[in-house]
């Protein structure tokens, strides 16, 4: 129960952290997506970068992203200005994620937008004399940058802090949440950095008045890149002019100061009250108690149900669609073949021999195409993927309606979610890829309301944006 402030900060703590199945599923989406490039293009090189590699990401993971490198041939270089190299990347994503929301080019990556966070793929090259080059279709040239040294920079940082580092950083980036995203996300990461450099963190309370004080004076200021290449990061994003952002931290820093003044003298729920203003949501209320799950986590969970289940439901439409299709094909082939088989077979004793010989051409070939193209086995396999979508989805639905309602036993609802997005990403693994025409053709059917039951009648239907 969050009647202390060191109680209250832990909540903070774990609020904003990304929950084991958005690592999990992150984890293996960002995979997913290298192995999609590798396929297509000569990868020497690829790594996760930004907040997910520094460990610095908050949640929600809805409005963060997960940054990929990919290090290319030096071949590309030489074929592919900045914007036709993204272009190509685009292309290639494309193959994959037929079904993906959005795939979109985006100043030096390729972003795609799946329904619960993002993933930007960065094309890079090996630069000489070290680090990178990376393309930028706005300038139509290359930018020299190294986020390696970023990544290596925040763990040697919060080593020395003894890893009291990297949960301050994060308590920053929930207040700038707070507030509206007023600052360049990673630039206050390195503020934090500078502001702290050689001295200790005591507690988090006074790391982080100490953080809203020095800042005050630190944001008038652009910092340089770490990487050494000449670049500086400017930290203004949602803020039109230095006051206004001397204003914020001076705003933080006085409520940071009546908090612990409060702290200090007794007033424990004052205090959380203070630093509540700080944070938002992401702080606990006063008495607010740990072990019962809050409406705001069980709407979250149930928000993350439903992605699940309406994934599973343009899932399985799409492989019965798919299905339709090669059940149709053998039709269509195969009687006509049985029939010329049967023609052939009377040319052959009367007086019609080159007849009978052309008929039996043709039986030959289209036997061989069905052969070939197996369409029987094609439409098992997508029957057989759209019924245990459909199982999954009604599995899904009992979840979110059911036993989520009953139960306040957070842990064990999130590590339930977690079996079934797991179960959803190995059935896509396992399945045939559903044609893109199949899944228009769903996606009309679905929007048309071919697949609301009755009783949900009054419910609205189920939109997705492809």
């Amino acid at each position: 129960m969050a009647t202390t402030i060191a109680a209250a900060f832990q909540k903070l703590k774990e609020n904003i952290e990304i929950t084991g199945l958005q690592k999990s599923t992150a984890s293996t989406r960002q995979q997913n997506v290298r192995e999609a490039v590798e396929r297509e293009m000569t990868v020497l090189d690829s790594f996760l970068t930004g907040s997910y590699a520094r460990s610095t990401l908050i949640s929600p993971l809805s409005e963060a992203d997960v940054d990929i490198f990919m290090v290319l041939s030096s071949s590309y270089y030489q074929s592919f200005k900045p914007d036709a190299l993204l272009d190509k990347v685009k292309s290639v994503l494309l193959k994959t994620y037929l079904t993906s929301p959005k795939i979109s080019r985006n100043g030096q990556a390729v972003t795609i937008t799946f329904t619960d966070f993002k993933v930007d793929v960065v094309p890079a090259f090996n630069r000489q004399g070290g680090g990178y080059l990376i393309p930028n279709s706005v300038t139509k040239g290359y930018i020299s940058t190294n986020p390696k040294t970023h990544v290596e920079l925040m763990a040697a940082e919060n080593l020395w802090h003894g890893s009291d580092l990297v949960p301050l950083v994060k308590m920053v980036k929930a207040w700038n949440r707070n507030i509206g995203k007023a600052f360049v996300s990673f630039y206050l990461e390195l503020m934090v950095i500078n502001v702290l450099k050689g001295i200790k963190i005591l507690d988090i309370t006074s790391g982080m008045r100490f953080f809203f004080d020095k800042g005050r004076e630190a944001i008038k200021y652009s910092i340089i890149d770490p990487v050494g290449y000449g670049g500086e990061i400017n930290g203004f994003e949602n803020v039109l002019n230095v006051g206004e952002a001397v204003t914020r931290f001076e705003t933080a820093y006085t409520r940071a100061v009546k908090a612990e003044g409060f702290a200090s003298s007794g007033y424990t729920q004052l205090a959380v009250e203070e630093w509540r203003k700080i944070f938002g949501d992401y702080f606990p209320a006063y008495g607010e108690e740990d072990g019962k799950m809050g409406n705001e986590i069980k709407d979250k969970i149930i928000s993350e149900a439903k992605r699940i289940e309406e994934d599973c439901l343009f899932s399985s439409k799409g492989h019965f669609e798919a299905a339709r299709l090669w059940s149709s094909f053998h039709f269509w082939i195969g009687i006509p073949t049985v029939v010329i088989a049967a023609v052939a077979g009377a040319l052959a004793f009367s007086n019609w021999p080159i007849c009978a010989g052309i008929l039996s051409l043709l039986v030959t070939a289209s036997t061989a195409v069905i052969t070939f193209v197996n369409p029987n086995e094609k439409a098992s396999a997508h029957h057989k993927a759209g019924t245990i979508y459909n199982s999954l989805r009604s599995d899904v639905r009992l979840f979110y309606e059911v036993e989520v309602a009953q139960s306040d036993d957070s842990q064990k609802l999130t590590d339930e979610l977690e079996s079934v997005s797991k179960q959803r990403s190995k059935l896509g693994e396992d399945s045939p890829q559903v044609p893109r025409w199949a899944y228009q053709k769903a996606k009309t059917g679905i929007e048309s309301g071919e697949a609301t039951y009755q009783v949900d009648s009054s419910r609205p239907k189920t939109k997705k944006s492809r």
